[in-house]
């Protein structure tokens, strides 16, 4: 027995590729949606905006978003779409600036 990296599997079809399809179509995108919605990027930036309380800054936001950035670059490894790089590449600077 051998161990296989990631980049020598293929999930041409079936239950796994119903929903890595499912991932890449409709969930990283709603996802994105409701994160933007809720602010959990804009807390990678640490400012505050006027109207929200000052604990809206120490939500633990920062494991969502992480997980997300893992979700989107798998699909981007699998697909070769790139359109969420930029997207991604700006949160990760904001999190190494933060």
């Amino acid at each position: 027995m051998k161990n296989l990296s990631d980049q020598n599997v293929k999930i041409k079809d079936g239950f796994w590729r119903f929903y890595m399809d499912l991932n890449k179509t409709a969930i990283i995108k709603s996802v994105y949606e409701r994160f933007k919605e809720t602010g959990r990027f804009d807390a990678l930036r640490c400012e505050i905006k006027e109207g929200r309380p000052i604990s809206w800054q120490r939500m633990p936001w920062d494991s969502d978003v992480v997980k997300w950035i893992e979700g989107a670059a798998y699909v981007m490894a699998e697909s070769g779409d790139t359109y969420w790089e930029p997207i991604i590449d700006e949160m990760i600077d904001n999190i190494a600036k933060n």
